[in-house]
C-alpha cells in the first residue's frame, strides 16, 4: 500500500463518517457496499440519500449556506461526495459547490481519463459513461403494425421518426387496456425541477447534424408529433413501457433504464431505435468533493476507490450498460470504451453556461411549454 493511502485510511479513520448524495440508485448502493466491504477496518458510519439531480443539488447548496455559521458540535453538515450526471457536476463546479480532490488521485487515476469526461481543476471526473438515445416500445410497436411489416415499419431517420403518420396511433388501446396518450414522449425542455438530460442532448445534435438541419427537425417533433413531455426520465420510461406512448426520448440504454422487468412485456420491452442520420450520444455519470463537506479524506478515500482499477473492473462486470470510465478496462457491455468513436457526449460546458438562451430558443421553436404533459 502507497504512503499516500495509509496515509488517507488513517485519517478517514479520524472522521468516522462519509456523506453521499447521488441521483444513480443502483450504482450508489452497489459501490457503497463494495467500499464497506473493502474498508470495513475502518469502522466508517456510510450514509447516503438517493434523489433527482436537480433536488441533490439545491439540498447541498442550502445546507452548505445554512450550517457555515455553526459551530463544529452544532453542525450536522452536507454531502462529502456527490455523484450525478456530468452537466450537474459542471453547473456546480460553477457555483462554488465543489472542491479540488488531492494530488494523489490526480497523479494515480485521473492522469488517465480523457478531458472531455474530467474537469481540468480536478473538481469532478467521470465514474462512468452511459450510452444514451431514442427507444421504442417493441411489444406496442409489432402490435399495431402488424400489418405493416412488423419492425420492418420502424423508422430509420429522424424525419420518418417525426412522420405525422405516428399520432395516428393516439387513443388506441393496445397494451393492457392503457391508452396510446401521443406516440411520442420527450423530458421536458423548458423546466427542470428533476433533471435535464432531455434538453441537454437535444442541444448536443445541434452542432453535429448543422443548426438549418436541427431547427428543422425540432419544428417538425413539435408539429407533426406533439411529444408528451415529463419533467422525470424514469416516470417517462415507465409509460413508454405501459403502452401509453410508443418512441421516447432521451433514454438510458442499459437494461435497468429500459423497462424490460415488465412482466406483461416479455415478448418485448423498450429497445433503441437507431436513426441512421443521429450519431450515437453517452452522457459520463459522475463524482465529485464538495467544497462544505465536513468528512474531508473519507470523501477523498471513497472518489480514489471509485477510480480504481479494481472497482472500475467490477462496475464493468456487474453494471450492464455503465461502461467504466477507466482506460483500459473490460466491459461485456456493446460499447465497450468510454470513448467509443463516434459517440457524442454531452454536455459541453458552454452548453451548460447558455441553459437559459437554450429554454427560449425551445419554447420559440414549439417544444416548450405548450406541449401536453404525460400523466399516469
Amino acid at each position: 500500500m502507497s504512503d499516500y493511502l495509509k496515509e488517507l485510511e488513517r485519517d478517514a479513520k479520524a472522521d468516522g463518517r462519509l456523506v453521499i448524495y447521488a441521483s444513480l440508485r443502483g450504482v450508489l448502493q452497489n459501490s457503497v457496499k463494495a467500499f464497506r466491504k473493502k474498508y470495513e477496518h475502518l469502522n466508517l458510519h456510510v450514509e447516503y440519500i438517493s434523489s433527482h439531480p436537480v433536488p441533490i443539488e439545491r439540498r447541498i447548496e442550502v445546507e452548505a449556506e445554512a450550517f457555515k455559521n455553526l459551530n463544529e458540535e452544532g453542525d450536522p453538515g452536507t454531502a462529502d461526495v456527490v455523484m450525478m450526471p456530468q452537466f450537474m457536476l459542471i453547473q456546480m463546479a460553477n457555483k462554488g459547490l465543489l472542491r479540488e480532490c488531492i494530488p494523489e488521485i490526480k497523479r494515480t487515476h485521473l492522469k488517465l481519463w480523457p478531458n472531455v469526461i474530467k474537469d481540468e481543476n480536478a473538481t469532478w471526473a467521470a465514474m462512468a459513461v452511459e450510452p444514451t438515445g431514442v427507444v421504442y416500445n417493441d411489444a406496442l410497436f409489432k402490435k399495431l403494425y402488424a400489418d405493416k411489416g412488423g419492425l420492418d415499419y420502424l423508422p430509420t431517420t429522424f424525419e420518418e421518426y417525426t412522420d405525422p403518420k405516428w399520432s395516428e396511433a393516439n387513443g388506441k388501446q393496445v397494451i393492457a387496456g392503457k391508452t396510446i396518450e401521443s406516440s411520442h414522449c420527450i423530458q421536458s425542455l423548458v423546466r427542470f425541477p428533476e433533471g435535464k438530460m432531455g434538453f441537454y442532448y437535444l442541444i448536443s445534435l445541434k452542432e453535429h447534424i448543422g443548426e438549418s438541419r436541427w431547427t428543422e427537425l425540432m419544428k417538425r417533433m413539435a408539429n407533426n408529433v406533439k411529444p408528451s413531455t415529463y419533467e422525470c426520465l424514469l416516470h417517462m420510461t415507465h409509460n413508454l413501457g405501459l403502452g401509453q406512448h410508443i418512441f421516447g426520448l432521451p433514454a438510458t440504454l442499459r437494461k435497468q433504464g429500459m423497462g424490460d422487468d415488465y412482466s406483461y412485456m416479455r415478448e418485448g420491452g423498450l429497445k433503441p431505435l437507431v436513426l441512421t442520420d443521429i450519431p450515437p450520444s453517452a452522457i459520463a455519470r459522475c463524482a465529485g468533493l464538495t467544497s462544505a463537506g465536513k468528512n474531508k479524506s473519507a470523501g477523498e478515500l471513497f472518489l480514489n476507490f471509485i477510480f480504481s482499477a479494481d472497482w472500475q473492473d467490477e462496475l464493468g462486470r456487474t453494471l450492464d450498460g455503465m461502461v467504466p470510465a477507466r482506460p483500459g478496462t473490460v466491459t461485456e457491455y456493446w460499447v465497450s470504451q468510454a470513448l467509443d468513436k463516434g459517440f457524442i457526449h454531452y454536455p459541453k460546458p458552454e452548453h451548460v453556461a447558455k441553459e437559459k438562451e437554450y429554454i427560449e430558443e425551445f419554447e420559440s421553436l414549439g417544444l416548450g411549454s405548450n406541449l401536453p404533459k404525460g400523466t399516469g
